[in-house]
Formats: C-alpha cells, structure tokens, sequence
C-alpha cells in the first residue's frame, strides 16, 4: 500500500478552499486566488498518477473515478437547473447542456450547466491522464513534451477556441508532469524543505506570488485565459504550489479526520459548490455583506459539504469515484 502523505491532503483541502473562495468573491485577491489554485490540482494529480495497470484496466479505472462522477454531477444539476428555471424549452435546457457534457465544452451555445462549469477539470483531467499514460517516463521525454505543449498552449491561446476540455489539456499538461517530476524526486525535494528556512521561503514565494499575479492579471484556465503572459501564468502557479507545499510540510505529523474527509471529496465540492452559494446568496445577500460574514459563509459551505462527503463515501462512494469498502 503506498504511504499517505498528510500534506497532500492538506494541499488538496487548502486548494478547494482557494477554489470556492474565488468563485464567492469577485475582487482583487482573485488575482492571487486564480493564479494558482486550479493548476495546484493538476500538479498534485500529476503527483498522485502511476501507470502500474495495463491500459485497459488503467482506463476502466479512470473512467469510473472521474467519468461517472462527471456524468452525476452533471446531470443531478441539469434536473436541479431546469427544475427551477423560469422558462424551459428541450433545445436550450436538455439538449445543449447533454452535448456539452458530452463533449467537455464549458462555455458557449452548446455548454455545460453554467453552476457546473469547473468540472471541466474533471473531463481535462481524464483526457490528459489517458493521453500520457503512454509517455514513458524519461526525464528527456517528459521535458521534450512540456516545451510541446507549452508550444502548442500559446498558439491555442492566440486562437479563438471554443472553451473545449480537450484544448485545455495542452496548457495544464506541463503542471501535471511537473507532479510526476516531483513525486519521482520527493525524497529529495523532501530533504531540502527540511533543511531550509522554510517560513523566509514561504514569505519570498508568497511576496513574489502577490507581486507577479498582480502583473499578470485575471487567469480562466477554462476559457484559455493565462493572464497578461502565459510563461508568466506558468511561473506563478510554480510559486504557489512550492509555497502551499511548504506551508503544509508543516503539519505533516498531524492528521485530522476533516481534512481527510474534504480531500477525499474534493471533487464532490468542485461540482456542487456553486448551488450552495446560490442558495446563500438568495438567503443573505451575499453582495451586500461585509468581508468578515463573506469569509463566514464560506467556512459554512464547507463544513455543510464535510457530513454529506462521509456519507456518500460510505453509502455510495461511487459519486465520488471510489470503490466500496468490502471490510
């Protein structure tokens, strides 16, 4: 059984937060939030990614950890949407959105559900993983293919795409090998955390973070907007997966259940969480509070999600990609 590293689950736990954070409040941290949140996943799904199975079992396993959750979550919005929609035709509520799902097309005339736009990572995610299982990996290989897709990311980014999970794989691919990097020299990456000054390296990525993200601007991964600079885009979500990983070394000896519970349901929160902010902001207005209850609500959305992720896993732990435990 491989080991479970504790920071991993806090970095997942850390990165949903920055995700629904960013989704509730529109402002200027947005910047920082975006610059690096969305690519600090695939990184750790680069980190977390073996290629130990044959193809056939590797992908029916991908199918049924991503897909079918994809395909739920999905579809239980699409019932909630055209449940309480004000007006209904089967062209734009069904038909449209269904293709959209199908095709992992998250923005345009023939789209997923507006409330479950961030599963593109979940479609991207299952494309990108399938796609480079048949990379070996070969430091010279690995390298050779970033610079590839990084080639290909910024002619795609001079283009007007549609907003397609297939054309998003170019752009996160180098962040999800610099996952596989990094899980292959942990033990060195590991020795060096430990041996530095972590908390100056936590405060210089973070100053340059806030400087850099600032410069660069707004950041869409699913609309194929990478900010002023892509390499720039690059650069940044390099600096904010070091410094969340050396923020969360710190705890590596602590274990909580909760956090376990939220890392393991992080794409259950991905999926459903802009129906909770919906349902606040009817309740509370959110625009009209202050900071303080903004932050409040938002550690509410999270904490309602840690019962419903225990439950599911325990009952139905397929909606969230997993297997049932047979002990």
């Amino acid at each position: 059984m491989k080991e479970r590293l504790n920071y991993i689950d806090y970095m997942k736990t850390s990165g949903i937060y920055l995700i629904v954070l960013g989704h509730m409040f529109p402002c200027p941290g947005t910047n920082f939030i975006y610059s690096f949140s969305v690519p600090l996943f695939f990184f750790i799904s680069g980190f977390l990614f073996y290629q130990s199975d044959s193809f056939n079992t590797f992908l029916r396993k991908n199918f049924y950890s991503l897909i079918i959750p994809y395909l739920f979550i999905n579809c239980i919005s699409l019932i909630f949407v055209t449940f309480f929609t004000s007006s209904f035709s089967w062209e734009k509520s069904v038909i449209k959105p269904l293709l959209g799902v199908l095709i992992g097309a998250n923005q345009g005339k023939m789209s997923v559900c507006p409330i479950t736009r961030p599963t593109w990572f979940i479609y991207t995610l299952f494309i990108l993983r399938t796609s480079l299982y048949f990379i070996p990996y070969k430091k010279k290989i690995l390298f050779l293919t970033v610079l590839s897709c990084i080639s290909i990311a910024i002619v795609l980014n001079r283009l007007e795409l549609p907003n397609l999970a297939l054309f998003n794989c170019f752009s996160v691919a180098p962040l999800f090998i610099l996952g596989i990097f990094c899980r292959k020299n942990i033990h060195i990456i590991e020795m060096y955390a430990r041996k530095s000054n972590r908390l100056l390296c936590i405060i210089t990525t973070f100053s340059l973070l806030t400087l850099l993200s600032h410069y660069n601007g707004y950041v869409q991964c699913y609309a194929h907007n990478y900010g002023s600079n892509i390499i720039l885009f690059y650069i940044n979500a390099a600096l904010g997966i070091c410094m969340l990983f050396l923020v969360t070394t710190y705890f590596n000896n602590l274990s909580f259940k909760w956090n376990k519970t939220i890392s393991q349901g992080t794409i259950l929160i991905l999926g459903f969480h802009y129906l909770f902010i919906i349902f606040l902001n009817e309740i509370y207005k959110t625009n009209n509070l202050g900071i303080t209850m903004l932050y409040a609500l938002f550690i509410i959305i999270i904490i309602i999600f840690i019962p419903i992720i225990q439950f599911i896993h325990n009952y139905f732990p397929w909606i969230i990609g997993k297997k049932a435990n047979t002990n």
